[in-house]
């Protein structure tokens, strides 16, 4: 079996002519735009998508040479998208590509300025847009963003890291963690009511 890597997804179609907007890991968007295939799974299988065309810019759009309309570019959007790892360049340096910034700050101390303590990071996760620090609030696990114009203060001695966390945005993801419980109960109580 090939070996691939993950490199990203495909979002939604683009135009009506079958392109498809693309959102990648930053660490491979200049690997992308040298390929001549990609895989994408369907039906368990990871099916060879080759490249007819690639336009950057705010968004990266694709075009795929067997994808001639917006129904077919709907039947692959939202897939994961990878890449044989023979495609790599020789000098691709995968270390340095997935080096995290804030990994470090697993078990730190989370401070806010305002509110003072809120939880232990327990975890530091890459996202496509950012490294996210997850924790566990009023029995929840939260992802709360880190970038440096966030940071206030961090010490690396007592591991307490200060964070500027926009007003209301702990009890925006309470909310948004409160309609997905909310959701799920309706759902499994439609589902029980059907049988």
């Amino acid at each position: 079996m090939e070996d691939l890597i993950e490199i990203g997804y495909v979002g939604k179609p683009h135009a009506l002519k079958g392109e498809l907007k693309v959102i990648l890991e930053e660490a491979y968007e200049d690997v992308f735009f040298e390929l001549e295939v990609v895989l994408i799974p369907q039906k368990g299988q990871n099916i060879p998508y080759f490249i007819e065309e690639i336009r950057g810019g705010n968004a990266i759009i694709v075009k795929f040479e067997d994808i001639k309309t917006k129904e077919q570019a709907m039947l692959i959007s939202n897939k994961t998208l990878y890449m044989r790892r023979s495609d790599l360049p020789d000098d691709f340096d995968v270390n340095v590509a997935f080096e995290m910034d804030f990994k470090y700050l697993e078990g730190y101390a989370l401070h806010d300025k305002t509110l003072g303590f809120i939880a232990k990071i327990t975890e530091v996760v890459e996202m496509p847009q950012q490294e996210m620090a997850l924790i566990k609030y009023q029995n929840r696990e939260l992802f709360i963003p880190l970038n440096d114009e966030l940071i206030v203060s961090e010490d690396e001695k007592t591991k307490i890291i200060v964070l500027d966390i926009p007003d209301g945005l702990l009890l925006l993801f309470l909310l948004l963690w409160s309609l997905y419980i909310i959701n799920i109960i309706f759902f499994e109580y439609t589902i029980t009511k059907k049988l």
